[in-house]
């Protein structure tokens, strides 16, 4: 199942790679594509358990920066 996500708050592309690396670590998540420039996130994740992994990756993201808000597109 692909999500697409926008991350307010987003003002650095080494944080974004950052943000992109952790959330491929996460066990539920088949690929991650984040691009800065549009600061839209793509995961393929597995169905089961959509908003756990959403969890995940908000504390992924918030691991490298408190300010980038996580609202689907």
């Amino acid at each position: 199942m692909t999500k697409t996500y926008r991350l307010t708050g987003l003002c650095c592309a080494n944080c974004a790679a950052r943000m992109e690396r952790l959330i491929e670590k996460i066990d539920t998540v088949n690929e991650v594509t984040l691009n800065f420039m549009t600061t839209k996130l793509i995961v393929d994740m597995d169905e089961n358990g959509v908003e756990a992994t959403e969890e995940k990756i908000m504390a992924a993201i918030a691991k490298v920066s408190r300010e980038v808000v996580m609202t689907r597109a």
